[in-house]
């Protein structure tokens, strides 16, 4: 690689960091000289050089954290907009969500209403239900007790009859 080749690149990665091209190229104007004039220069060029570009360094440093600055309040900016976009969309969220359970609590009103209809009227038709049954069940149970006290009855007529003819037979029969 050659000398020229790795200036080119150092200056493209410098100017692609966000240092202003002018300042890039005084550098490596500096730089170039001090490669191609080390062995010429005296020790007082030599020592302004090293001392330009000292200074150079320090204002890069600088610049470099002026714009580490600036970039800490754009990012801080940003947060403060972002925490109030989800603050705005929190309170959104919540109004639709509130919403949303009015509407599911009418539903389930509703629901519940409707439930219980539907139950008072089965309770209804059940409990008519069961009251002709008991009524059947009545009537049956009218007719067994009639049936029973009517054989309990005949049972009793039959032998008293019986009773009454014995007493009368009986003593004819043993005479």
């Amino acid at each position: 690689m050659t000398t020229m080749a790795t200036l080119n690149d150092v200056r493209s990665n410098l100017i692609q960091r966000g240092y202003p091209p002018e300042q890039v190229d005084a550098m490596l104007d500096l730089a170039g000289r001090m490669m191609l004039e080390g062995a010429l220069a005296s020790k007082d060029d030599l020592n302004q050089l090293r001392n330009e570009f000292a200074e150079f360094k320090v204002e890069m440093n600088q610049r470099f954290a002026e714009v580490h600055v600036e970039m800490n309040q754009r990012f801080a900016e940003m947060r403060v907009e972002m925490n109030q976009k989800f603050a705005e969309m929190h309170i959104e969220m919540n109004e639709r969500l509130a919403e949303m359970r009015v509407e599911m609590n009418q539903k389930f009103d509703d629901m519940r209403v409707e439930m219980s209809e539907r139950l008072a009227e089965m309770r209804v038709e059940m409990s008519q239900k069961f009251a002709e049954q008991d009524v059947r069940a009545s009537n049956f149970e009218n007719r067994i007790i009639k049936w029973v006290f009517g054989a309990v009855f005949a049972g009793v007529v039959l032998n008293t009859g019986i009773t009454s003819l014995l007493l009368v037979i009986l003593p004819r029969l043993v005479d």
